[in-house]
């Protein structure tokens, strides 16, 4: 009978073990599921980090959130055809040769765009626009065909994604150019997904694309297609509102409605809804078509900064205008000269997705008085726009207007497109966490004119008392502004670049444009105190804390 006892001993120690162990888990669990939905409110790629390389350049870092990897932050630049992508100590990760590629130079990224991880592996990957001559020509131009590659940005892997497409002709008797089809602002994506969408400028038809990952042979993806609102079959879908020839790009992200991902975006007149998934007549959910401040002798375009509300994510808000980088670069070369025409159609539109209710505000047309109106009621976004309000109410949004010979801070209500309030003098750079306290900065300087003064400040917004506290004033300085890709919840058009206040990741200061100096830094205000779930005491809760809890679950010593 004493084994029997004995084995019940060890059956009922074995449970209680097991149950131990089970508990630990579920609580690791819960944790790591705290940390991802914490981190996952925004872009995983999201960054205002800079290196600053020995020789002087300023390049954009991204975070890598791959919990196996001991590279946290990685920068890439082009040289000729080489690609590099550097670590934040400036040491060589990996270089590649693109060969017989020749990149379609519509940026200062010379080629090359970013923002999303198309394979998964938590490292931010690149596209590339690939343009070859034809023997054909348009006017004077020599007309070519564009196809779409992307990088892994782990070990730069070159993967087919397009076939190519040739260059669109345009006749208008005295004036004949041609436009690519495939660009850098083909590629829409968001977070919680690595299904993207492809649309080539001037569409009729769109792809939905997501990465085998059983089989990463090149080209390897499972692809499905829609009708683009410009195509005669789009009229196929019950609830299209009637197509139109020749919209403009498509301008939004990929979303998420409980487990339904649904492609949202701005084109000509109008915003709409897919649905991830096959063609067939349920796929085009919602057709929304609108003209800004009713004017329908506009196109309607919708050109501008687009990203989600952080406090609420139903609201997909779109300030069409030009970035804040304009006046940057008007400032330092002392003229007036960037984007003359500031996108033209200038408004501010929140759209519900959810409900498909659109608010609207319609600021200017810049050919309105003989273009009379190039500058007057002129919109400037800055990189992020969005006040929180607290108390689970949507967001206010923060944006600057020239008005009159200056320029006007305009604060909206909580979702919405009317003024809480209106400062006069004061230029909007960014808003963002800048030392990472918890607490946004807003970055201004006064501008009592077009062009903004030497001086830089940072305001807390008050939400109590609907006001503006000043935390720190930088004299002979503003702004430093260097593009970055773009995000997974934040998109723009036709620049498809995104401008933010940096900050020097090695000395953690503030990135400036002196008056006198050149590039100089500067100190950034004390931080608040600690966080709870800040693993790495570097003053954030992010994707390194959840590398963190994974790597020590299990152990039992430092």
């Amino acid at each position: 009978m004493w084994w029997k006892i004995r084995r019940a001993e060890l059956k009922s120690k074995v449970l209680r073990l097991n149950m131990k162990f089970f508990c630990r888990l579920l609580i690791a669990i819960s944790l790591v599921f705290f940390l991802f939905n914490v981190t996952h409110k925004v872009s995983i790629f999201a960054s205002n980090k800079v290196l600053i390389t020995k020789s002087g350049q300023i390049l954009p870092l991204y975070p890598v959130s791959d919990p196996r990897s001991s590279v946290k932050n990685v920068s890439f630049f082009k040289e000729g055809k080489i690609i590099r992508t550097l670590d934040s100590d400036e040491e060589l990760i990996w270089e590649k040769n693109i060969g017989d590629i020749t990149p379609l130079d519509y940026s200062v990224y010379a080629g090359f765009f970013g923002g999303f991880d198309f394979d998964g592996d938590g490292w931010p990957d690149l596209g590339l626009v690939d343009a070859k001559p034809t023997d054909e020509t348009c006017g004077v131009f020599v007309l070519n065909t564009t196809s779409l590659f992307f990088v892994s940005g782990k070990d730069g892997k070159i993967i087919k994604v397009t076939e190519p497409l040739r260059d669109l002709c345009w006749d208008f008797g005295s004036t004949i150019y041609p436009t690519p089809q495939w660009t850098h602002l083909s590629v829409l994506f968001g977070n919680y997904t690595k299904t993207f969408g492809l649309v080539p400028l001037y569409a009729t038809k769109g792809w939905i694309k997501t990465f085998n990952f059983t089989n990463s042979q090149e080209g390897n993806f499972a692809s499905d297609y829609f009708y683009y609102p410009s195509a005669p079959e789009y009229d196929n879908y019950p609830v299209s509102k009637g197509y139109i020839a020749k919209r403009h790009i498509a301008n939004g992200l990929i979303l998420k409605n409980n487990n339904e991902f649904r492609l949202v975006f701005f084109t000509s007149g109008r915003v709409v809804q897919y649905k991830i998934g096959s063609y067939g007549p349920s796929q085009l959910i919602s057709d929304l078509r609108f003209m800004s401040g009713g004017r329908s002798d506009l196109v309607g375009r919708n050109y501008g900064l687009v990203t989600t509300d952080p406090n609420d994510p139903q609201n997909l808000v779109l300030i069409a205008g030009t970035s804040a980088y304009s006046v940057f670069s008007d400032k330092i070369n002392g003229k007036i000269e960037n984007d003359h025409w500031g996108q033209i159609e200038r408004h501010v539109t929140i759209y519900d997705w959810m409900s498909e209710k659109l608010d609207d505000r319609f600021f200017s047309f810049a050919h309105d008085n003989n273009d009379g109106n190039k500058y007057q009621n002129r919109v400037v976004y800055p990189n992020s726009f969005f006040l929180k309000t607290g108390g689970g109410q949507p967001s206010r949004a923060a944006y600057t207007v020239y008005v009159d010979g200056h320029w006007v801070l305009h604060i909206s209500k909580s979702g919405s497109t009317a003024d809480e309030l209106i400062i006069e003098n004061k230029f909007l750079w960014d808003i963002n966490d800048l030392n990472d306290d918890g607490i946004d900065e807003m970055v201004v300087s006064p501008a009592n004119g077009y062009f903004p003064e030497w001086t830089t400040s940072l305001l807390k917004w008050q939400e109590t008392d609907r006001s503006l506290k000043t935390i720190i004033t930088y004299q002979g300085v503003i702004p430093y502004l260097t593009p970055f890709f773009r995000e997974e919840q934040k998109t723009s058009a036709p620049l498809g670049l995104l401008y933010p206040v940096v900050v020097d990741q090695k000395t953690n200061k503030i990135v400036m444009q002196s008056e006198k100096e050149g590039i100089k830094l500067v100190d950034l205000p004390i931080q608040s105190t600690f966080k709870t779930g800040d693993l790495d005491k570097n003053g954030k809760v992010d994707i390194f804390d959840y590398n963190i809890l994974v790597g020590n679950f299990g152990k039992t010593t430092n």
